[in-house]
C-alpha cells in the first residue's frame, strides 16, 4: 500500500473514485476531522490528521464504502478531542456514529496487564463485529498505520502493541481473508518482538534476492509458454514468502533457514474454475509434485472463504522446491482483501456480492454469538474458546455420505459427533474411521471419513468429555445434557464443591453461602435462584472459582459491622509487645497502649500496614485479625478491642498467598525459585482442578505490606498466572 498521501492529494484521489454524493460526505468528514485535530501532533512530530488520512487511504485501496471512510476520518475525534457523539450524529448521521463509537469502545478499556488487555480487547472487537463488520475493518486499518509508525514510541509500548498485533489483529485479518494486511502486520510485529531473527532472515533473503528472482522468472516463463499454447487468458507473478511465515515455519519444524525449502511461490490467475484445474494439469507435467503437498481449497474452501489450488513442486536441476497457487481473478481479489474486497453500497443497499460475503461469515457470527451468550465464561475461558473456534487451524472431516465438517485442529471424534447433532453426540458409543473401529478420543485429520456409532440405550456423555473436547459448541451441548439431568444431584454436588473450595481457602462456608448473594451472582449468568447457581456448578455451567471469588468480593464490600471474628486459637502465633507508651516502638497497640500479650491469627496473617482488629480471648491474650478476615463471624462483639500497629513496627511476619495459574510442568518449582529469591517460603500446597487450573497456597515471610504488594504485582505480571490474592 502507498505511503500516506498529502491531505489535498487524498481528497483528489477520493473525488476520482467515489460519486459526487459520496465525495461530498468524505470531504465534509475530512474537513471536520482536520479542524478537530488542529494543534495535535503524533510522536513522529507530524500533525495528528496524518493518521486518520492514512487509515482512510488504506480503506480506500481496499475498496470500502464512503460511510466506512467517513468514519475512519472521524474515528479518533470523540476520544481525543472535545467533539461529542451528539455532534457526530447531528452532522453525519446514526450509521457513521455507530461505526465511530464501535472503534472508540475498543480503545477505551483499561486493564491490569497485557494478557487481560488482549483477551478483553478481543472480546470487545468480536462483539462489535456481530453488529457491523466494518468496525473491525476500520480497526485493522488503524492498527496497520500505527504499526507502520511504531518506531517513534517507547520500547515498552512497541513490545505491548506488537504482541497484541500478533495475537489479535493479524489472526483477525487472516480469519477475514485479508491476506495482504495480515502479512504486513505479522512482519511489522516480528520486527519489534524478535528483532534478531527478523534481521537475520531479512539479510539472508536480501542476499538471495537475485537468485530467487531468476528462479521465479524461469518458472514463470516456462509455465507461460505452455499456457499460451492452450489458449488460456492468464496472469503469472512470482513472490517470496514474507518474513514471519518463514520464521514460524522454522520454529514449527525446529529447523534452520537453510532447511526451509519452499521460500518461493508462483501465482497463476485465470478466468474460470475449469481453467484452474487445466493449469494444475500443466504444472504437474512440467514439474514433479511433492507428495502430500497438494491442497484443493476450491472444492473445500477455508473457513474464511479463501479458495485456491496449492501445489508444491520440485524445481529443475539444482533449483529448490517452490509453491504454485492457482485461482480465478475473483478468488485472488478475495485472497488479498478478504471481506473488504466485495463491500460496496448502491443507493444505500448492499449489492449481491456484499450479501454473499456476509453470508460467508454467518458461521463465524453464530460461533461468536454462542460464545458471547454462554453463561459462566470468564475472560480466559472466552479466550480459549475463541482460540479453538475462530483462530485455530482447521481440519476437514467427512461423513460417510460425503458431507464436509470443519473442525478446529486436534478435534476428536466426540467433537465431530456433536457437530453433526446434539443427539448424535449424547448417544455416541463408538466410531469408525475408514471402516476401522477407533477410540472416541481419536484426534481427527483432514480427509478422515468418520462413521459415528450411536445407541438408544446410552446413558449419555461422561463428565470427562468436558476436559477432552476441543470445541466450545461440543462443551456447551455436554453441559446442557447435564443441566437437564437430575437437578437434585446437581444442586447437591454444586453445594459440596463450593463448600470444599471455600474451606480450601481457609474460610467458613456459612459465612459466604448466602442465598441473596448467590442470586445476585446468578443474575450475571442468567440464573435466577441460589439452587440454579448450585446446579450450574454441579453440571459444569459455572466453575467454583467464578462463584467463590464473587462471594468473597460481596463479603468484603457488604460485611456487616456486627460480625465478630471467629476464634481459631489452634491457628495463631504469639507476639509480645514491648512495654512502652503509644509513642514508642511497640509492635501492636491495644486501645492506644502497648505491653499487651497479642496473638497473630494464622487464618488471615495480618502484617504491618493491614487494618486490624483485636479480640480478647480467655487466657491467650488479644487475638489480632485483619479487619476484613473472612472468619470474623458469630462471636461476642463486646470482646472486640481497638488494635493498631505501633509507629516503628519491625519484625518478620507470615502472609498467605493464594495463586491460580495455568497448570504446566515445573510450575511449583518455577514459582518457588522465583519467590525464594526475595523471601522465605514456610509452607506450600498445590492442587489442580478438573479444568486444569492450578491452585497454589503459599505461606511466606515478609516485613511489611509493601513487600506483599510488590510481590503480588510481580507475580501477576508473569505469564500463565491468572490471579494472586491474600
Amino acid at each position: 500500500m502507498a505511503d500516506v498521501m498529502e491531505f489535498e492529494d487524498l481528497l483528489e484521489k477520493l473525488r476520482r473514485k467515489y460519486n459526487d454524493e459520496d465525495y461530498r460526505l468524505l470531504e465534509s468528514a475530512a474537513m471536520f476531522a482536520r479542524k478537530a485535530h488542529e494543534g495535535q501532533f503524533r510522536r513522529s512530530g507530524e500533525p495528528y490528521i496524518v493518521h486518520p488520512c492514512a487509515v482512510v487511504e488504506i480503506l480506500c485501496d481496499l475498496g470500502m464504502d464512503a460511510q466506512t471512510l467517513a468514519a475512519a476520518y472521524l474515528h479518533d475525534v470523540v476520544e481525543d478531542t472535545s467533539v461529542t457523539a451528539e455532534e457526530i450524529k447531528r452532522l453525519f448521521g446514526d450509521e457513521i456514529l455507530l461505526l465511530v463509537e464501535g472503534v472508540t469502545k475498543i480503545d477505551k478499556m483499561q486493564f491490569k496487564n497485557v494478557e487481560e488487555a488482549i483477551v478483553e480487547n478481543l472480546r470487545k472487537m468480536l462483539i462489535a463485529m456481530t453488529h457491523d463488520l466494518r468496525v473491525i475493518i476500520i480497526k485493522l486499518a488503524d492498527r496497520l498505520h500505527n504499526m507502520r509508525s511504531l518506531g517513534f514510541t517507547p520500547v515498552e509500548q512497541q513490545l505491548r502493541v506488537s504482541k497484541e498485533t500478533l495475537e489479535i489483529y493479524a489472526p483477525l485479518a487472516a480469519r477475514f481473508g485479508m491476506g495482504q494486511i495480515k502479512c504486513e502486520l505479522e512482519d511489522l510485529a516480528m520486527k519489534y518482538l524478535y528483532p534478531e531473527a527478523y534481521a537475520s532472515i531479512s539479510e539472508v533473503m536480501n542476499s538471495k534476492k537475485a537468485q530467487h528472482a531468476e528462479i521465479l522468472a524461469n518458472a514463470s516463463g516456462l509455465l507461460s509458454e505452455k499456457l499460451t499454447e492452450l489458449g488460456l487468458d492468464f496472469e503469472i507473478n512470482g513472490r517470496t514468502k514474507h518474513i514471519y511465515s518463514i520464521y514460524r515455519k522454522m520454529m514449527k519444524q525446529n529447523s534452520s533457514m537453510d532447511e526451509v525449502y519452499d521460500l518461493l511461490a508462483v501465482r497463476v490467475i485465470v478466468d474460470s474454475v475449469k481453467d484452474c484445474y487445466a493449469v494444475l494439469g500443466v504444472v504437474h507435467t512440467l514439474w514433479r509434485p511433492v507428495p502430500g503437498r497438494f491442497k484443493d481449497y476450491i472444492a473445500t474452501p477455508k473457513p474464511n472463504n479463501y479458495r485456491s489450488l496449492h501445489t508444491t513442486v520440485f524445481g529443475k536441476d539444482d533449483e529448490p522446491v517452490f509453491e504454485i497457487q492457482i485461482r480465478t481473478r475473483e478468488m485472488h481479489q478475495f485472497a488479498e482483501y478478504g471481506i473488504a474486497s466485495h463491500w460496496a453500497y448502491k443507493d444505500g443497499k448492499a449489492d449481491k456480492s456484499e450479501k454473499e460475503t456476509i453470508d460467508a461469515y454467518v458461521e463465524i457470527r453464530r460461533t461468536l454469538e454462542l460464545l458471547n451468550s454462554e453463561a459462566g465464561q470468564d475472560l480466559h475461558d472466552y479466550a480459549n474458546a475463541l482460540k479453538d473456534e475462530v483462530f485455530n487451524d482447521v481440519v476437514y472431516v467427512f461423513t460417510p455420505k460425503g458431507k464436509v465438517i470443519n473442525l478446529p485442529a486436534k478435534s476428536i471424534i466426540i467433537d465431530f459427533a456433536y457437530a453433526i447433532h446434539s443427539d448424535v453426540g449424547n448417544k455416541c458409543v463408538g466410531a469408525k474411521i475408514g471402516g476401522k473401529m477407533v477410540p472416541l478420543t481419536t484426534e481427527l485429520q483432514t480427509g478422515d471419513i468418520v462413521e459415528v456409532i450411536t445407541s438408544n440405550s446410552s446413558k449419555g456423555p461422561s463428565r470427562d468429555w468436558l476436559n477432552l473436547v476441543k470445541t466450545s459448541s461440543a462443551r456447551q451441548k455436554i453441559n446442557q445434557f447435564f443441566k437437564r439431568a437430575e437437578r437434585g444431584d446437581n444442586i447437591a454436588a454444586g453445594r459440596a464443591m463450593l463448600e470444599n473450595e471455600i474451606k480450601r481457602r481457609g474460610m467458613l462456608p456459612k459465612s459466604l453461602l448466602r442465598d441473596e448473594w448467590l442470586c445476585k451472582i446468578g443474575q450475571k449468568f442468567s440464573y435466577v435462584t441460589a439452587d440454579d447457581v448450585y446446579a450450574a456448578v454441579g453440571y459444569g455451567g459455572l466453575t467454583t472459582n467464578q462463584v467463590v471469588v464473587r462471594l468473597i468480593e460481596l463479603y468484603e464490600t457488604e460485611k456487616s459491622p456486627d460480625n465478630a471474628p471467629a476464634e481459631d486459637e489452634s491457628n495463631v502465633s504469639i507476639v509480645r509487645s514491648t512495654v512502652q507508651d503509644q509513642h514508642s516502638s511497640g509492635d501492636i497497640l491495644i486501645d492506644g497502649q502497648s505491653g499487651f500479650l497479642t496473638v497473630i491469627a494464622r487464618c488471615c496473617h495480618p502484617i504491618p500496614g493491614d487494618e486490624i482488629i483485636g479480640y480478647t480471648s480467655r487466657g491467650r491474650g488479644v487475638m489480632i485479625h485483619r479487619a476484613n478476615c473472612p472468619n470474623l463471624n458469630d462471636l461476642d462483639t463486646n470482646r472486640f478491642v481497638k488494635a493498631e500497629w505501633g509507629r516503628k513496627v519491625k519484625g518478620i511476619y507470615s502472609v498467605e498467598l493464594s495463586i491460580e495459574a495455568e497448570d504446566c510442568r515445573g510450575l511449583v518449582s518455577d514459582l518457588t525459585s522465583y519467590i525464594g529469591k526475595t523471601t522465605v517460603i514456610r509452607k506450600i500446597d498445590a492442587t489442580v482442578d478438573h479444568e486444569g487450573v492450578a491452585h497454589i497456597v503459599m505461606v511466606l515471610t515478609v516485613e511489611s505490606i509493601e513487600d506483599v504488594e510488590d510481590l503480588i504485582k510481580r507475580l501477576r505480571s508473569r505469564h500463565g498466572i491468572y490471579s494472586v490474592r491474600r
